[in-house]
């Protein structure tokens, strides 16, 4: 199986979708210069992120490959789509997130046309991807970041008769002040969190011992009553950490234990 994934990527590599517009796959250092150049830039995008993602679905499925692409335009990269293929028990899946593929970034300064061009002949690669796949449906997520309007993207998969889910995610800024985050939290979970900070202590650091880190993997296992993820996944969290990528926030007990 992992034959016909390399020989689809080979298929596609460095191909032409339209005069000027071409597929690669995810190098990281294209990734992270492309991720750069655009206005916001979720966790989700990041190389960190797809590395981990990775990790832990390859610990589930046997036949897993990364086919997150950049698109170039006349060799400039402007635009990128995290995006798995694995085969579960049943039959080929691509996705991204909890089984859905998550809308393509671009980079500032993009215009509509163009950016419509892209999404156009995305839809296009992912079609032929499920027709040699053999795969029954691709479901897609829009809006994980804030809008207040339909995005081309949603617009374009509804014409292409896929599902869509409306998928949002909260955000706090961490310029304000505490005492302002503080003052748009709900009135109910303000006497949850005082709580909190009465029966726990909060740390919270770029960079941790490797006691805490020990601390942290054996209060995972034993949540989960089993080991759930590979060492390598725990590497990558480590290494994000060290890069300060990462921030690691735990809470302890009186007795200084680690509790979440």
């Amino acid at each position: 199986m992992n034959e016909i994934l390399n020989d689809i990527k080979k298929t596609f590599s460095n191909s032409e979708l339209e005069k000027n517009l071409k597929i690669f796959f995810r190098k990281k250092n294209e990734w992270n210069l492309c991720l750069s150049k655009m206005d916001y830039q979720p966790y989700f995008y990041s190389n960190l992120n797809i590395d981990f993602t990775f990790e832990i679905i390859k610990s589930k499925y046997k036949f897993v490959e990364d086919f997150s692409i950049i698109i170039k335009n006349q060799d400039k990269g402007v635009s990128i789509l995290p995006l798995f293929i694995y085969h579960d028990e049943e039959s080929y899946v691509v996705e991204f997130l909890e089984k859905k593929i998550l809308p393509p970034l671009f980079v500032k300064g993009l215009s509509e046309k163009i950016k419509k061009k892209i999404i156009e002949k995305i839809l296009n690669f992912l079609d032929k991807l499920k027709l040699k796949l053999s795969i029954k449906s691709l479901k897609f997520i829009d809006n994980i970041f804030p809008s207040s309007s339909i995005s081309q993207w949603h617009k374009m998969i509804l014409k292409n008769n896929y599902q869509c889910i409306l998928q949002r995610e909260a955000f706090v800024c961490l310029e304000y002040d505490i005492n302002d985050i503080r003052a748009s939290i709900r009135k109910s979970y303000k006497s949850l969190i005082s709580k909190g900070e009465k029966i726990w202590k909060v740390e919270s650091n770029f960079s941790i011992s490797k006691k805490i880190w020990r601390e942290f993997k054996a209060l995972h296992y034993k949540a989960a009553g089993r080991k759930t993820r590979s060492d390598k996944s725990w590497e990558i969290l480590e290494k994000g950490l060290i890069d300060k990528d990462l921030f690691f926030i735990y809470c302890l007990d009186k007795e200084n234990k680690m509790v979440g």
